[in-house]
């Protein structure tokens, strides 16, 4: 009977050596999900996994599929802001936004440095999305603290978002 105690003893302490610092570390902000839009140019879809760790770091990655404009792109989330949308129809609601390096796929050649994924929460009338590149890490940095400029013009046509907080 010790024995049996002794290993289900052991077996719970390695369980918990295990686990805890996986949660202790946690994230504290969060984006998650995908979705397909059809705009005038043609479909695209986005997907987003995004977090800030506890402990200020980041992680995360996002993808960006348009043909039509033959642009592909993975993007490497490198810091995520997220807060409340100031203006415009999502005014009220919260957003999230990912930036980071962006690379290439599917052969698509990508020679814009740095991109910006930004969903706003849309509740039942649809999240609403934006996608953003430019040459420099200033740029999307600033877009990114900006809240996207509170604009969100593609809305979430098949898919949604997640955004949480905890």
């Amino acid at each position: 009977m010790k024995k049996t105690s002794l290993i289900s003893l052991v077996v719970i302490l390695a369980l918990l050596v295990l686990t805890i610092p996986a949660g202790a570390a946690g994230w504290t902000e969060r984006i998650s999900g995908g979705m397909s839009y059809s705009s005038n140019y043609g479909p695209f879809t986005v997907t987003l996994s995004a977090w800030e760790n506890a402990d200020g770091t980041y992680g995360g990655q996002g993808q960006y599929y348009y043909p039509p404009i033959d642009r592909t792109f993975h993007l490497k989330v490198q810091k995520v802001c997220t807060g409340t949308v100031q203006a415009g129809p999502y005014a009220g609601q919260p957003y999230a936004v990912g930036i980071g390096e962006v690379f290439g796929q599917d052969g698509t050649e990508v020679s814009v440095g740095y991109g910006a994924i930004a969903v706003a929460e849309g509740d039942e009338a649809g999240d609403g999305i934006r996608v953003w590149f430019d040459m420099t890490w200033e740029a999307v940095d600033a877009f990114c603290e900006s809240g996207a400029e509170n604009k969100f013009p593609a809305k979430v046509g098949d898919g949604n978002f997640n955004i949480r907080s905890k």
